[in-house]
């Protein structure tokens, strides 16, 4: 299965690392990396179920195609177009058998409708890679749709992975020979 990861616009070399790497690796791009989580800071300290790890110690990938889920929310957001400047970015296509298994994992992200900003996860929402069985979603849903919507009409800017389902890898990937895709003009 492909798995899929923006492009940092600062990488430094080849090699994707989760956040508190970065931190201890990169001090300068830390803050840069960080700035995702100015408006939900509780979320780089959650403990992840089964895992003994943070948030921020995986790097997060994504099951969606970023071409497809553009232009899934464009095609429901017409309207507002011109919010989606942060789709247009590189990313890279990762293949999940080149990553230890061991080391995935899957936040299925079941949120619901209106329920509060607590980012706590329950264990429920979390299963190691190489145990689950069923197709992980590959397209995105109205609730997601909603939220881009919702987040547009209150003056903030849409979260990309909001309510989407993210493969969790505790560990640094090489990209080095990776393909790279864009979504836009606007590049990473």
């Amino acid at each position: 299965m492909y798995l899929y990861h923006l492009k940092p616009k600062n990488l430094e070399g080849s090699i994707l690392y989760p956040l508190n790497q970065i931190k201890e690796r990169f001090p300068e791009a830390y803050h840069d990396h960080y700035k995702k989580y100015q408006n939900r800071a509780d979320l780089p300290k959650i403990q992840v179920p089964k895992t003994g790890l943070t948030w921020s110690d995986f790097l997060h990938f994504s099951p969606y195609d970023f071409r497809a889920l553009k232009a899934a929310a464009m095609s429901g957001l017409r309207d507002y177009a011109e919010h989606f400047a942060a789709f247009d970015r590189d990313y890279f296509r990762v293949d999940s058998h080149d990553l230890e298994a061991d080391k995935l994992f899957i936040f299925f992200n079941r949120k619901k409708k209106g329920s509060t900003n607590d980012h706590n996860i329950a264990a429920e929402e979390i299963a190691p890679f190489s145990e689950y069985k069923g197709e992980l979603p590959t397209e995105i849903s109205e609730e997601q749709i909603d939220d881009y919507r919702l987040a547009i009409e209150s003056g903030r800017g849409p979260l990309l992975f909001s309510r989407s389902v993210h493969v969790l890898y505790a560990g640094s990937v090489c990209v080095e020979n990776t393909v790279v895709f864009s979504t836009g003009t606007g590049g990473g």
